[in-house]
């Protein structure tokens, strides 16, 4: 099975349900245990995407922005402002212009991952350019259902996760090193209690668990 019929096949899928208010109740457990995580990249969803915008309010002791894109394929953050404009891929951005370099959490949508929490997305890579080099910030994947497959699938150049977060599961990658091996993610049922050493991040290392 390609990467194309595997992502044809998890959007149709997913874009059946929408189960915001579960899914930002595990991002605001992580949030709540680690009180470093002060700048949040949030998207601007399409329709039937995890909405995690309707619950700006409750992240207003937080910095929140979002991502613009540019000509050269890779996405400039910029602070979430509103009101929202509508650009191409019929993806709404920020009004915001000024380009920030400091976030300490990404909080990215997709429509599957492989073994190695590796992304799955629409296909024109925004995200991998942007995210792949940075330092120092946790990368969580959103998605309404669990659309996991057992085997590899993604590139390095594709974006991984540190934690991915659907409906009723959520991964944690254990290890930084090892591809595709038993016991390389950990997945554990939603309503489980996130505790410190899930998160804990070293200075100019990817977060790791």
């Amino acid at each position: 099975m390609d990467k194309k019929l595997i992502r044809a096949n998890f959007r149709k899928k997913n874009y059946n349900f929408s189960y915001d208010y579960k899914i930002f109740k595990d991002i605001k457990k992580i949030l709540k245990i680690n009180k470093k995580l002060k700048n949040i990249l949030l998207y601007i969803p399409l329709k039937k995407e995890v909405n995690l915008l309707k619950f700006k309010r409750k992240l207003s002791k937080y910095q929140l922005f979002s991502p613009i894109m540019l000509e050269d394929g890779k996405l400039k953050i910029v602070k979430l402002r509103y009101p929202l404009v509508q650009k191409k891929f019929k993806v709404k951005e920020s009004i915001s212009k000024r380009a920030i370099n400091k976030i300490d959490l990404a909080i990215i949508p997709s429509l599957g991952v492989d073994c190695n929490l590796r992304r799955i997305g629409f296909g024109k890579g925004y995200y991998d350019k942007t995210f792949t080099n940075y330092n120092n910030l946790l990368i969580i994947f959103i998605q309404n259902k669990q659309s996991l497959v057992d085997f590899k699938i993604c590139s390095k150049q594709d974006l991984q996760a540190d934690i991915y977060i659907t409906s009723n599961k959520f991964y944690v990658r254990k290890e930084s090193n090892n591809e595709c091996r038993r016991n390389y993610i950990a997945s554990y049922c939603s309503n489980f209690r996130i505790n410190h050493r899930l998160l804990h991040c070293k200075k100019n290392k990817r977060c790791t668990f």
